[in-house]
């Protein structure tokens, strides 16, 4: 994959050899070299939050948030890198998408995620989907401080987390179902070793193994033996040598084609606030131990990590981002992975070896007109410096061209009113095309 940045190399040496031989800046900027930067670095931060400051979703500044999946009664998610360090990188929520995990349907449902600024804390009791709603899920950012947390050990009755909190011999099931760690044919069997057995696996049932290589392994099979993490299963055909993958899903057969067939097992939330103050993330699924573990000492690093008998446990910093979502997801049910893309903060230059990356180089010259602009804010000269007032408003105004040069493609986000005013009555919206029944047609319901 090409490099992000690839097509961002200006550096702010290359700006400053641009900008240096004008007159009006040059008393500014003669005496910057590797010992003194300044302020040519703050003058370019400056113009580079201006640039990001404009209220439009630039292209070259998205981010993709890590994937996260809903957990049983969570609403609140510390979002972890997939090395498991805390997350920072955004300012702002754009849009977002949740497909459904726990169906075997190809492709699987999926529904939109709709971004926003705040909502509140609420619990899983009122205001849960019936069905798929457009939007499926709302979501906002919040750092991770103003999430919501469970305790260790704590009750269920009045807790912080609301009922589900972890404790001793607790298990962490994946969401996602059970993963196959190796797979051998025997004649007319096959023996599957698994990371754990679901609930829903007994002898004499079906299990259902998806994403499997090779495919021939992906089936539904009669379980004959479970011992351990072993299953046994009938197969009179041989798949070949298995190679890698594997996913069984938690409520054994899972071949039933409905979207909310009950696969995900009820899971205690998945982040705690520990006895000295530290934000704990599960970043491993299994079982707690009988005793709260050892946890470090207050202010741990991020990225610290305990051991909680099979379960791991990572230290997440509180000023990193996580997500809130609504309605908060069921008890057991449906499992919903979250895609999010959203705008990054504005950087925060410190060399000039710095690039201006993000920013493509084709935009250079926005850049480049604004850090003139700032300049004469820092001039000596009074004269000089009485242009920043009217160069810096132009210069913004050149912002609106900026955008306008990038906003040029039809929008895929449409706002469509679930009933119309003048509703002729009955049932489901009236028979209208909406947000809440965007399958109507003439003669149905309500005409």
């Amino acid at each position: 994959m090409a490099n992000p940045n690839s097509q961002a190399t200006y550096t702010l040496q290359n700006m400053l050899d641009k900008v240096l031989p004008l007159g009006d800046v040059r008393p500014v900027l003669n005496d910057i070299s590797g010992f003194q930067l300044e302020p040519f670095v703050t003058i370019c931060t400056d113009v580079y939050r201006e640039i990001v400051g404009v209220p439009f979703p630039h292209k070259w500044n998205e981010v993709k948030l890590p994937q996260f999946y809903s957990n049983s009664f969570q609403q609140d998610y510390v979002l972890l890198n997939p090395d498991n360090t805390s997350f920072y990188n955004v300012e702002w929520l754009e849009r977002g998408m949740c497909t459904e995990m726990t169906s075997t349907q190809l492709p699987k449902p999926w529904g939109y995620v709709e971004c926003g600024r705040q909502l509140p804390q609420v619990t899983g009791t009122i205001e849960q989907v019936s069905g798929w709603n457009n939007p499926t899920f709302v979501c906002n950012t919040f750092p991770n401080y103003m999430l919501y947390y469970g305790t260790w050990g704590a009750g269920d009755t009045g807790s912080s987390s609301w009922g589900n909190n972890p404790g001793p011999g607790t298990a962490y099931y994946n969401p996602l179902g059970a993963s196959v760690l190796a797979a051998t044919f025997t004649g007319s069997q096959i023996i599957f070793t698994l990371n754990f057995v679901p609930l829903g696996l007994v002898v004499g049932g079906n299990m259902f193994v998806t994403n499997v290589f090779p495919v021939a392994y992906n089936n539904s099979y009669a379980i004959v033996n479970i011992t351990g993490n072993n299953v046994v299963v009938s197969s009179p055909t041989n798949p070949g040598v298995y190679e890698a993958g594997g996913v069984i899903s938690n409520n054994g057969n899972g071949n039933t084609p409905n979207a909310f067939s009950p696969a995900q097992i009820q899971n205690p939330i998945t982040q705690i606030i520990d006895s000295n103050g530290n934000i704990q993330v599960v970043t491993q699924f299994g079982v707690c131990g009988l005793n709260q573990p050892p946890w470090p000492s207050s202010y741990a690093t991020p990225g610290t990590t305990t051991n909680d008998g099979t379960v791991i446990w990572t230290v997440a910093d509180p000023n990193g981002m996580g997500v809130r979502i609504l309605p908060v997801p069921s008890s057991t049910g449906v499992v919903f992975q979250f895609n999010i893309v959203g705008q990054m903060p504005a950087i925060q230059f410190t060399s000039l070896s710095d690039t201006i990356a993000p920013l493509p180089n084709k935009y250079e010259s926005y850049f480049r007109q604004g850090v003139i602009a700032q300049c004469y804010r820092y001039s000596p000269d009074p004269k000089i410096r009485a242009k920043f007032d009217i160069e810096f408003k132009l210069w913004k105004m050149t912002l609106n061209d900026f955008r306008s040069a990038e906003d040029r493609e039809l929008e895929e986000n449409r706002f469509v009113p679930e009933q119309s005013i003048f509703s002729r009555g009955g049932s489901r919206g009236g028979g209208y095309v909406g947000a809440g029944y965007p399958f109507q047609y003439p003669g149905g319901a309500g005409w």
